[in-house]
């Protein structure tokens, strides 16, 4: 995609006379930066909480830990089926509340997922100057987060903590 800056020059808030960017466009870039950084800083933390349960569920499973259910009867059966009686509201391990009742009222997001590792986006230094590259480079680290995101809720909705 090539940015064509002749075309902004008659939004006069947006672009100097001579094409280049304005103070307004440049500030509003880096909000809009700040604003995707602060939403990846908060996907990583929830991809930390995530793993530190999924690892508690692993214990569990491996009968490494033992399940204590908030309220309610429990049996184990030689599948490894879990019956809770209806009463039961939360399984919690180490007292700390890993699985409780589903969050209702999502809707599936749309397009490509991506469970593939991938490293964390650092930023870039803002310039006064418009640049494609650094524009570029946001471009893609929204989509690889946005991805990340989609894949996380397939397997929400998938394992039942989420659903319509």
């Amino acid at each position: 995609m090539t940015l064509r800056l002749d075309r902004l020059s008659r939004y006069s808030a947006f672009a100097e006379k001579d094409g280049s960017p304005s103070g307004a466009f440049i500030t509003l870039w880096q909000r809009t930066v700040t604003k995707i950084e602060a939403q990846e800083a908060a996907q990583d933390s929830l991809l930390a909480s995530m793993d530190t349960a999924l690892a508690q569920i692993n214990d569990i499973l491996s009968g490494a830990t033992d399940v204590p259910i908030a309220t309610g009867a429990y049996t184990w059966t030689a599948q490894q089926t879990f019956n809770v009686a209806p009463e039961a509201v939360a399984y919690k391990v180490g007292g700390d509340q890993v699985v409780g009742a589903r969050d209702t009222g999502w809707t599936a997001s749309t397009g490509t997922p991506n469970k593939a590792a991938y490293a964390t986006y650092a930023g870039q230094t803002m310039g006064g100057a418009y640049s494609q590259t650094v524009a570029q480079t946001n471009d893609d680290a929204l989509k690889a987060v946005s991805q990340r995101v989609k894949a996380l809720e397939d397997a929400l909705f998938a394992h039942g903590l989420i659903g319509t």
